[in-house]
């Protein structure tokens, strides 16, 4: 059976992910929707990766080197599927040059176009965590732990600018070099297999773990509004912040020692779909919709729809979610 409760959460996660695509509040006020979008809404990402490395370990326990081999594939296919579906959004149609075009296309792919980071990140870090998953607890949890704080202390000396007008500002400003496998899917990765390894959700109570949410998300939304504050400049963005592995991990095992069960999938097939099509509908949304909440509620109404066709797609070709 299911834990349904986490199956719904992945929906509302999905859909806060829309809504920081389409900036839903700035036409109220731009801090506002930075607050929001660059702090509060940062969850979505990181549980969805404790989610995968939690049923990483299933996998593995109960299919070995096979189980993996086929994760690997399954997703690299569903990877591959979805950059087809972007490319023309990617492609260089300006240049003439095929080797430049070709680069192009292959550096968009490696590094993931948009939304599709996520699937890299999953890939790089189911890899890592393969060959070094029977190190002890401890070990694992150290180095998630200082792999993180690396990502945050790139992110932030960018983002705030603490080199000046350099070459290293302009290298920890570029998104890629924080916003990876390595110091962000592999830490959340890591900390999600332990809790299936460790039956991590056994040791806490509910009302120790609500405590832990609260502190920890009253600290994040301190620190997002310091971000919000003294950064000014909207176009930087937080993907990474200190408290969010406190915030998700106790959100996480709430989610996990709900009761509620479901044999049903089709709370997180929906989901699924609905991250990874609606950019589509983003990328595609006439000029003329200039009402932020509008735009919002077409995205989403638009990509449920879709998410129905592309499950009953998925029967017959399994790459697609």
């Amino acid at each position: 059976m299911r834990n349904l409760t986490l199956d719904q959460a992945k929906v509302i996660l999905s859909i806060m992910v829309v809504m920081i695509h389409v900036g839903f509040l700035k036409d109220y006020s731009s801090s506002v929707n930075y607050f929001f979008t660059q702090s509060i809404f940062r969850i979505v990402v990181p549980i969805f990766y404790l989610v995968s490395g939690y049923f990483f370990f299933r996998l593995i326990i109960s299919s070995g080197f096979s189980g993996f081999k086929k994760w690997f594939l399954t997703l690299l296919a569903l990877h591959s599927f979805w950059s087809l579906v972007y490319l023309y959004f990617y492609i260089p149609f300006d240049s003439t040059n095929l080797r430049e075009i070709f680069i192009e296309v292959v550096k968009r792919y490696i590094e993931g176009y948009w939304h599709l980071w996520f699937t890299m990140g999953l890939l790089g870090a189911g890899t890592c965590l393969y060959f070094i998953r029977n190190l002890q607890s401890a070990k694992l949890v150290m180095i998630a732990l200082l792999l993180f704080v690396c990502g945050c202390i790139i992110q932030y000396s960018g983002n705030y600018h603490l080199f000046g007008s350099s070459y290293l500002d302009n290298i920890t400003n570029k998104t890629h070099i924080y916003r990876n496998f390595l110091f962000f899917a592999f830490p959340f990765f890591i900390l999600g297999y332990l809790v299936s390894r460790d039956g991590v959700v056994n040791k806490f109570g509910n009302g120790f773990l609500v405590f832990l949410f609260l502190m920890s998300f009253a600290g994040l939304c301190a620190e997002g509004a310091l971000n919000t504050f003294y950064i000014g400049d909207y176009k930087q963005s937080f993907d990474m912040l200190f408290l969010l592995p406190f915030v998700c991990f106790s959100l996480f095992l709430v989610f996990l020692k709900s009761e509620r069960k479901t044999s049903s999938a089709i709370y997180t097939q929906v989901s699924a779909g609905i991250y990874f099509i609606h950019p589509l509908f983003i990328l595609l949304m006439p000029k003329f919709i200039s009402s932020r909440i509008v735009e919002l509620i077409i995205v989403l109404a638009l990509s449920l729809i879709a998410s129905f066709v592309l499950i009953l797609l998925s029967k017959r070709y399994k790459f697609i979610l």
